[in-house]
Parts: C-alpha cells; structure tokens; sequence
C-alpha cells in the first residue's frame, strides 16, 4: 500500500453497485493518480454487498482501507429503529470516517456520491 503522502483521491466503496460505472470512469480518467478505497464497515453488509465490495475493489484495481466496529456494538445496533434511520446512521458514519480519514492522510479531494 502507498504511503498517505502519496494519495490523491478517495472513493467510498460501499456495496451499492448503483454507481459502480460513476467509480469506474473516474478511476479510468485519474489512473494516473493514487486513488485509495474506504470502506466503514458496520456489520450489516448482508453476503451480496460483500461480493460487490470485493468485486468492485478488483475491478478498479485500487487499494482500499477498511475502518470495522466492534463485534460486540453489534448488538447494540439492533435496536428497533426504522430501516429508513439505520440507513441515514449509516450514511452518517461513513461521512464520518471519510473526514476523519481526509484529516489523518492530510487529504485534498473526496468524492462521495451520495449524500441522502
């Protein structure tokens, strides 16, 4: 893996294929810039997310970093919340994760494609 002093952007890869081909074209347009992966893992990607992670990891041959909760929040999370909030707690945190990250790596450029 590059050093952080060598990445120029920064994608969140999240399970959602619904932007795979956005992702892709950027990385084809930048391949000559350092493009780190982030991924927040919160312990609900359900087996098809995992494959899209992994398989969109591959097919942009970039690296990625991966920031996981531990497995005992787990069931703190369970908590009977709306599918509507879990998502909105979860788009939260990986914003979360990406700035705090953007100020670890003294970061310039991120590019998160959804915001809702």
């Amino acid at each position: 893996m590059e050093k952080y002093s060598q990445i120029d952007n920064l994608l969140i890869i999240d399970g959602v294929k619904k932007y795979h081909k956005f992702k892709l074209n950027f990385c084809n347009k930048n391949r000559n810039t350092k493009i780190l992966a982030a991924t927040f893992n919160f312990r609900f990607f359900n087996l098809t997310e995992k494959n899209n992670i992994k398989n969109e990891i591959e097919s942009l041959n970039i690296n990625q970093v991966v920031f996981s909760l531990k497995p005992s929040i787990q069931n703190k999370l369970k908590i009977k919340i709306s599918s509507a909030v879990k998502n909105d707690i979860k788009y939260f945190c990986q914003m979360l994760f990406l700035i705090k990250l953007m100020f670890k790596i003294h970061f310039f450029l991120a590019i998160q494609y959804k915001f809702a």
